[in-house]
């Protein structure tokens, strides 16, 4: 999934075999997200790696759409920088969930090495999604 799935979207999205009980949707990837709020996005963790390790692991387009959503506006590229750090230090709840998913899988695979982590991300971790909501 290249893109995120915004609940008040989700009907005209491409999701033909997903399906959206009320307060839940169920990816047809085995993925889940529970409670999409109506300023929120789900963004696979490969992506939200990027944000918490500091490393690319995606396009900027992808860091700037997150962002997007978590500041309710567009982003430009030279905003990322400090953007980063306002989440390091404010730990909304997306941001700590990648965190220690992401630090849990470098401490159980015994490695900080990029290509691994990534091999790991795209193999193990590519239906693990997680909502990121607007700050208020």
């Amino acid at each position: 999934m290249n893109t995120p799935i915004n609940k008040e979207v989700v009907s005209t999205a491409t999701l033909s075999e997903d399906i959206e009980d009320g307060n839940s949707i169920y990816l047809k990837d085995g993925g889940m997200a529970f409670a999409l709020a109506k300023h929120s996005a789900l963004f696979p963790l490969k992506h939200l790696f990027s944000i918490v390790d500091g490393r690319l692991s995606t396009s900027i387009s992808d860091i700037q759409s997150i962002f997007g959503v978590y500041c309710g506006r567009s982003v430009f590229t030279h905003e990322i920088p400090e953007l980063i750090d306002d989440v390091e230090s404010a730990k909304p709840d997306w941001y700590m969930q990648a965190k220690v998913l992401v630090e849990y899988i470098k401490w159980r695979n015994h490695t900080d090495d990029f290509v691994k982590l990534i091999d790991i991300l795209d193999k193990d971790f590519s239906n693990v999604y997680i909502m990121v909501e607007e700050k208020l």
